[in-house]
């Protein structure tokens, strides 16, 4: 994590750079770094841990989430190219990848992934450029089985990219065979709620130098000060997880043994769909978790108002707590149509399990769900 790596003065810690540019050595000499969109050293400590972290080549730190999940669709992808997506994607995602289609930087194809061999099936109709797939899916946690999209993948020299923002620490997809591995670092790697930021970790040499490659062309690359706080965060990446995971397991208690709950989504439930896949896969289950009410809009509204330790806003993987509706949130930008397909529905909401005393939280959720019911 960049400890004791300080020539100068031998910091335990790294210090921050805080630079936009280098004095060169001589005319037309750089020293080892230039210029801070293209290299900063305390970036690059980043890149490095987040490449041990993802047992990867090398990787690409950038400026938000949704700038790692623009970039390997800007570094490898050409205007005829055809991207296979799974409905029910981050709503961001979605917004992006449509867009982009629309005008005209490469075709995609939304498939149904809950149907069996779904994707075995559009690689017999076209065999696309790209696979792009979310570990755990947002909001529903739909899981994939990267090793099988990975053989599948591979067979037909199609790039596998999988975006592990809700899985960090618990799956890792290059070890199972993808190409690519997208991280929001502005999430649990960080974990604090305080900076934005982005990664791509690729598995070959050649990857990593086209993604490099674009991140400086485009711009895209993280600021010293984010990187900086991001790798202080990643430090306790794995210990929040644990705690992460142990919290969400008593919400989880919480939320089915309450008769205003309708349907719980969370892959460590054994009538999850992707139960069996996260348990052979990954080493835990996340600390995301969506449900829906019986009640509707009304409920999910009535669940909401009166909450002390769940915060309504934009975002997961921090210390605190935070709710979410899908529908009018990280959803709201995807066509009402597209929702119902995906199954995200007016009653659903989506909790990240944060840090806080477990008693607390389950009791700020029994009261939710008792005003739900009323």
């Amino acid at each position: 994590m960049g400890l004791n790596t300080d020539q100068q003065y031998h910091a335990v810690v790294p210090p921050l750079t805080m630079t936009s540019n280098f004095e060169f050595k001589e005319f037309g000499v750089p020293h080892d770094y230039e210029y801070s969109r293209t290299h900063n050293p305390i970036r690059d400590l980043l890149c490095e841990a987040i490449s041990v972290l993802e047992s990867a080549a090398g990787a690409v730190v950038t400026s938000t989430g949704m700038s790692a999940v623009h970039l390997p669709f800007v570094a490898f992808l050409k205007s005829d190219d055809q991207v296979y997506v799974p409905k029910g994607s981050y709503g961001c995602t979605v917004r992006l990848l449509n867009t982009l289609s629309d005008k005209g930087h490469f075709r995609v194809r939304w498939i149904d992934c809950r149907e069996e061999d779904a994707m075995e099936r559009a690689f017999a109709d076209e065999v696309p450029a790209m696979v792009f797939v979310e570990a755990a899916s947002n909001p529903l946690l739909h899981v994939f089985d990267v090793p099988a999209l990975a053989k599948l993948c591979n067979a037909n020299e199609a790039l596998l990219v999988v975006d592990n923002t809700f899985m960090p620490a618990l799956l890792f997809p290059l070890e199972l065979g993808a190409d690519m591995v997208v991280h929001s670092t502005t999430k649990y790697i960080n974990g604090h709620g305080d900076i934005t930021g982005g990664a791509v970790a690729a598995k070959s040499e050649e990857h990593l130098k086209s993604l490099r490659y674009w991140a400086n062309n485009i711009g895209s690359t993280g600021a010293p000060f984010d990187s900086y706080q991001i790798l202080r965060g990643m430090r306790t990446l794995f210990n929040r997880m644990e705690t992460h995971q142990s919290n969400t397991r008593r919400i989880i208690e919480c939320l089915l043994s309450h008769d205003a709950v309708e349907r719980v989504y969370h892959p460590s439930l054994p009538d999850h769909p992707g139960h069996h896949i996260a348990k052979a896969h990954a080493s835990g289950y996340g600390a995301m978790v969506s449900f829906t009410l019986k009640g509707g809009e009304k409920a999910a509204r009535a669940f909401y108002d009166g909450l002390a330790w769940f915060t309504m806003a934009e975002s997961l993987g921090g210390f605190e707590s935070l709710i979410a509706h899908p529908v009018t949130m990280t959803h709201a930008m995807v066509s009402p149509s597209e929702r119902r397909e995906a199954g995200i529905v007016d009653s659903m909401l989506r909790l990240s399990v944060g840090l806080e005393d477990p008693e607390d939280l389950c009791a700020d959720v029994n009261a939710g769900l008792d005003r739900a019911s009323d």
